[in-house]
């Protein structure tokens, strides 16, 4: 998805990595809830992804958009009070997954994935407003910081969680920037052993703990 976002000159901002990547936390959450338990790792990959995600955000966006577009600091707070509360309920959820009552693993992933949700408007509301102060070498920069902090190994299990249930069409968009051999190798290997992983562990039920 794209949006047309005028300063100065009108900036065109991709909106596809930002509501895919909100899709993959809300996707591991929906089956949390659902069933009380992901595959082994998958609490552990949920929590890690999210935590570098607002890592990314804090030090290579935020800033950048307090300086240049004030009149967000308030929006960009908000966001921050947010990340705070959110890491309070992920602990709630990482009790509940000690304790391994299904109905307390189901109510408290319910409470995170509501707050999270709210977040997710408030990310994409920062996106559409301040994206446009950002020059195409920052948002270049923003966009690749994940992978940065990630390392090649963790790029390596990022990508496939991150495509797992998109659409053909949202798959090759947020594959299309990527270098080839990112593209080629994430085709060819890391989706592969992804679903492979994700296939063996499926009849074991819920067991992440």
């Amino acid at each position: 998805m794209t949006s047309v976002i005028a300063t100065g000159a009108p900036a065109r901002i991709d909106l596809t990595l930002l509501h895919a990547r909100q899709a993959a936390f809300e996707r591991d959450l929906a089956r949390l809830t659902v069933r009380g338990g992901l595959p082994a790792g998958g609490w552990q990959r949920f929590t890690y992804f999210l935590r570098v995600h607002h890592q990314a955000e804090r030090t290579m966006l935020w800033p950048i958009v307090r300086e240049k577009a004030p009149a967000l600091d308030v929006l960009v707070e908000q966001l921050e009070n947010e990340r705070i509360g959110l890491v309070a309920l992920l602990d709630g959820v990482e009790a509940a997954l000690a304790g391994g009552v299904p109905e307390k693993i189901r109510r408290q992933a319910e409470r995170l994935a509501g707050a999270l949700a709210a977040h997710h408007r408030h990310e994409e509301a920062l996106a559409r407003a301040g994206y446009g102060v950002l020059s195409r070498r920052e948002r270049e920069e923003f966009r690749w910081e994940p992978r940065r902090l990630l390392g090649f190994g963790g790029t390596a299990l990022y990508y496939p969680w991150l495509l797992d249930g998109a659409t053909e069409e949202v798959q090759h968009a947020v594959m299309a920037p990527e270098p080839w051999p990112i593209r080629m190798l994430c085709r060819t290997i890391w989706h592969r052993r992804y679903v492979t992983y994700i296939e063996s562990l499926s009849a074991r039920g819920p067991r992440d703990r």
